[in-house]
């Protein structure tokens, strides 16, 4: 050690330092996206390179200025090789001259074609060797959307129940559900059900997954036929992007338990990638834990510290940048990660968090300037919500809050605008305040999103439920009284520069759920559990409140709006676990299991008791073609189109009507042909005339009391709101 530096010895470590934990080792970057390739150019001598370079240089001028390399024959070293490399100052340039020079003619006898490096090194790497591809599990999708063709526009919804499976039309007219399959292809077959665990749609309803022990099985076509199957043992969740060409498998075990994602092709059956379980799930623990972009284009996974994108163009390999570099998206102490509905904009939310401990500080007795934290501790980073723009990773958005505790990532529908739903206390920890942090994703200026905090604390009252209309620019908040417990719903419209409040309504205490019907302006308020109280509302375009119908379902669990918003369903259901505390929720609920349709105004359609319900799903439907413009068109003249489905409805009824009058005629018929011959019968045996003219005198003569007694009834009762 060099004279005079004796006192740095001991800040020296015995040990060798371990520079994998401090940063990420320098991983050597082999692609050349900046460079690309000329083929097809004239072998020339010594003489004549030169000139060839000045040819090359000025064709190329007005992509920039490319370092040119035009290499001499290994063999014949006298001639050039026919080829160029051009290596740009930027990838984008290096693009464009390559879309320039895919085919150009130099002269008569010499055509450039241009390729890129990456690209050439790739086509290198392939084997001259012909290898057929394997085999895979191919279908055809030409009747996969045929239940969206139905002429009566009805609905699909499965069920799951003890050990059934049923598919069935829900049938406004006849008031009752029509069985489509049941899965008795299969038991016929052997099988003793058709799904040994869950069921669910797939995104867009092409296809009915059912759950296997040894993997899941798609069914689709107006029969129900398995188009394929993915092994994957124990499997406990899937999520399908929402184009349904990929497919994600999870087996609900964590990462330090074997837990793994797969990641898979749907049309072909080929496994993509697998990974670890993330050790942050952003759905919810029964939810596979990754996040599919809107496109379909990228899948999101997360750690406490970072989200990592995987592209779906390179087969969920990690997101690279434009200069080939992996990318990374760090934000320490990640606890959410939300994707827009609609656009490839994500969403993160980090709670406060304490800063690293630094040994060299405590060490030296160094304290840290400290901020406020939750109930008086300290903290030097505050919470933040940041939006931003996948995969350029520009920053739309990022709002910093102070003594946050918690925090809600609600999405509008169709991605207009998101609310992040803040709960904040005070210094002392004794007291707490609501905001939402309003994102109004459509008013971008200057490459940033207007962001408005939106206070969401009333008066001696404390927020219970927040719910965004899926169609419209309205909110609706509910909230209970501290001291009377009494419950209100408040409604706020986001008008373009401002959010503006509307009339509000008292509900009943028990109430604790809001619910908007998909295509907005009808809603549902419910009270989840022994209560089941609802009560069918409507908002509106003016802002005017009516409540359409009050009824009660005892023991309700969930609710599920139907796609085209014509029908809800209220259902009693449990869960599907053995042992542990599944079986508490089985017990609490099992008695009451079954479900209820009614109609968006209230009106009870049929209900059902089934033992041991486990699911009721309706059957999705794709993105609508049309546009948002469209749509609110057809809803402004629903009129005119609701009377061809109204005169389709009548003629259902009359000619169900008709079916059953004559029904009835027919056993009407019968019953007289019946009386008839035994009449005839009768007349052709007169010897037992006088035993009935007997049998009547005996009946004269006995002393009988004749009393009529009247037993009434109720069968039916509707009420109709005009």
């Amino acid at each position: 050690m060099p004279s005079g530096d004796e006192d740095l010895l001991e800040y020296m470590s015995d040990t060798e330092e371990d520079l994998a934990s401090i940063e990420a080792p320098i991983e050597l970057d082999t692609s050349f996206p900046k460079t690309v390739l000329f083929t097809g150019l004239p072998k020339v001598g010594q003489d004549r390179h030169e000139k060839l370079m000045n040819v090359l240089k000025k064709m190329t001028s007005e992509f920039g200025a490319p370092k040119i390399e035009m290499p001499f024959d290994t063999k014949n070293k006298d001639e050039t090789a026919g080829v160029a490399f051009l290596t740009f100052n930027e990838v984008k340039q290096a693009r464009d001259c390559q879309g320039e020079f895919v085919e150009k003619k130099l002269d008569a006898k010499h055509t450039i074609k241009a390729i890129s490096v990456e690209d050439f090194t790739k086509l290198m790497a392939k084997s001259d060797t012909y290898t057929p591809p394997a085999k895979g599990n191919f279908f055809t999708r030409e009747k996969f959307r045929w239940w969206l063709e139905d002429e009566r526009c009805r609905e699909q919804f499965v069920i799951r129940y003890s050990d059934m499976t049923e598919v069935f039309w829900n049938d406004p007219v006849s008031r009752a559900p029509v069985l489509v399959y049941n899965g008795e292809r299969e038991r016929a077959s052997g099988a003793k059900v058709w799904s040994h665990g869950r069921v669910e749609w797939s995104a867009s309803g092409s296809y009915l997954v059912t759950f296997h022990k040894q993997g899941i099985a798609l069914w689709a076509g107006p029969d129900f036929q398995k188009v394929t199957k993915f092994e994957h043992s124990l499997v406990s969740a899937v999520c399908f992007s929402p184009d349904e060409e990929y497919l994600c498998s999870w087996d609900g075990v964590s990462a330090k338990d074997g837990g793994q994602v797969f990641v898979w092709n749907v049309r072909t059956g080929k496994k993509l990638t697998a990974f670890p379980t993330p050790s942050v799930n952003p759905r919810s623990d029964k939810a596979p834990p990754v996040l599919w972009s809107p496109d379909s284009k990228y899948l999101a996974r997360c750690s406490t510290d970072e989200v990592v994108i995987l592209s779906a163009s390179s087969e969920f390999a990690p997101l690279k940048d434009t200069g080939g570099s992996r990318v990374r998206l760090k934000f320490e102490g990640l606890a959410s990660v939300s994707w827009s509905p609609t656009d490839s904009i994500l969403a993160v939310w980090q709670p406060e968090r304490m800063p690293p401990k630094d040994p060299k500080k405590e060490k030296e007795g160094e304290k840290s300037t400290p901020g406020a934290g939750p109930a008086g501790q300290t903290a030097e980073m505050p919470a933040r919500v940041t939006v931003l723009q996948i995969p350029t990773r520009k920053d739309l958005a990022t709002k910093t809050i102070y003594n946050a505790r918690d925090a809600r990532i609600l999405w509008h529908a169709r991605g207009d605008f998101l609310a992040v739903n803040v709960t904040t206390v005070s210094k002392s920890g004794k007291s707490s305040s609501n905001q939402s942090l309003i994102f109004r994703m459509r008013q971008m200026s200057k490459g940033s999103v207007p962001v408005e905090a939106f206070p969401l604390d009333f008066k001696e009252a404390s927020l219970r439920a927040f719910a965004w209309e899926k169609s419209g620019t309205r909110f609706a908040v509910l909230t209970e009284n501290e001291i009377t417990h009494s419950k209100k719903v408040h409604f706020f419209h986001v008008a373009k520069d401002a959010v503006e409040p509307l009339d509000p309504m008292d509900v009943p205490s028990p109430i604790n759920t809001i619910e908007w019907a998909p295509g907005g302006t009808y809603f549902l308020l419910a009270s989840k559990g022994p209560d089941g109280s609802l009560m069918f509302c409507s908002l509106d375009e003016k802002g005017k409140l009516e409540i359409l119908h009050k009824d009660e379902h005892f023991m309700l669990n969930e609710i599920i709006w139907d796609p085209s918003s014509r029908f809800v369903a209220t259902c009693t259901t449990i869960p599907m676990i053995t042992g542990g505390a599944g079986n508490a929720a089985a017990l609490r609920y099992g008695s009451e299991s079954g479900y209820s349709v009614w109609s968006f105004q209230g009106r009870l359609q049929y209900k059902a008791q089934k033992e041991k319900l486990y699911s009721f799903q309706w059957r999705s439907h794709p993105s609508p073609l049309l546009s948002a413009e469209k749509l609110s068109e057809i809803r402004t003249n629903l009129k005119t189109y609701s009377r061809k489905f109204d005169r389709v409805d009548e003629e259902l009824r009359q000619k169900s009507i008709r079916a059953f009058e004559e029904s009835r005629k027919k056993e009407m018929d019968a019953f007289t042909s019946a009386v008839a011959a035994i009449r005839k019968w009768k007349s052709e045996h007169k010897k037992n005339a006088q035993w009935e003219k007997d049998l009547k005198d005996w009946h004269d003569s006995q002393d009988f009391v004749m009393r009529e007694e009247v037993h009434e009834e109720l069968i039916d009762q509707e009420e109709t709101v005009i």
